[in-house]
């Protein structure tokens, strides 16, 4: 499986004095359709007997691995490698050839990405919106292969999704800023999965807006300081420690 889950980052050697150059090329991940061009089950066909308490549990899980300072390449490798430990070897065997007719397919363009934050939470919402009870439910060992590919589907909605947002032809090529808004709109709708905060600057912007709130609308300020039984703006800052 190293073989195909790798970086997105291609290393070359070279630059002032030898050092490690990095050059950034835009990640491809798989989705159901990629991977199984001929599979006809849906996303509910997969999970419909699996508890949606289950299912949210695994994909919080995994969305918080996502939070490791691993480097990225080791990280994706070592949440695959955990998330299918149980598969059989023929599922196992399955996922390894469809990833890598996938590579090839991509002309070597898929350097191994599965896990991104803004699927696994479309996944979590998707289940809280369809929320389960299966009170009879027993673990089977095809459960983790069916939500691994109800994943894939989750990945195939995200993507069509964002193509549905975005209309490129729509876009005046004559235009000087039209190479701009071709690389950045996709990425409008994962900038806040994919941007990781800063909490010390996001604290200080929530210290302007509360001073704001503070002058212009000082009774919902109150009223909301007083749903969380906080004294003051003070007290709210302060219990993010």
């Amino acid at each position: 499986m190293e073989s195909v889950i790798s970086d997105s980052l291609s290393i070359y050697q070279g630059g002032y004095k030898n050092q490690k150059c990095f050059m950034i090329r835009p990640s491809t991940v798989a989705g159901y359709k990629d991977l199984f061009p001929n599979g006809t089950k849906s996303y509910s066909d997969f999970v419909k007997d699996i508890p949606s308490d289950i299912l949210i549990c695994v994909f919080i899980a995994l969305n918080n691995e996502l939070n490791s300072h691993e480097e990225r390449f080791e990280l994706q490798k070592r949440i695959y490698l955990s998330f299918t430990k149980r598969f059989t070897k023929k599922q196992k065997n399955e996922l390894f050839t469809t990833l890598n007719k996938f590579r090839v397919k991509t002309g070597n363009r898929y350097y191994g990405l599965i896990f991104g934050r803004r699927y696994l939470i479309e996944f979590i919402i998707k289940e809280l919106n369809s929320y389960r009870e299966c009170p009879e439910y027993e673990d089977q060992l095809i459960d983790e292969y069916n939500i691994f590919k109800a994943y894939l589907k989750v990945i195939d909605e995200v993507n069509l999704r964002d193509h549905t947002f975005i209309d490129f032809s729509k876009l005046d090529k004559t235009s000087p800023t039209w190479i701009y808004r071709m690389l950045w709109l996709p990425l409008l709708n994962q900038w806040e999965w994919n941007e990781k905060t800063n909490i010390i600057f996001e604290t200080f912007k929530l210290l302007c807006f509360l001073k704001f709130v503070r002058l212009e609308y000082p009774k919902y300020l109150k009223e909301y300081l007083k749903a969380f039984n906080f004294k003051s703006i003070a007290q709210l800052l302060g219990s993010f420690s």
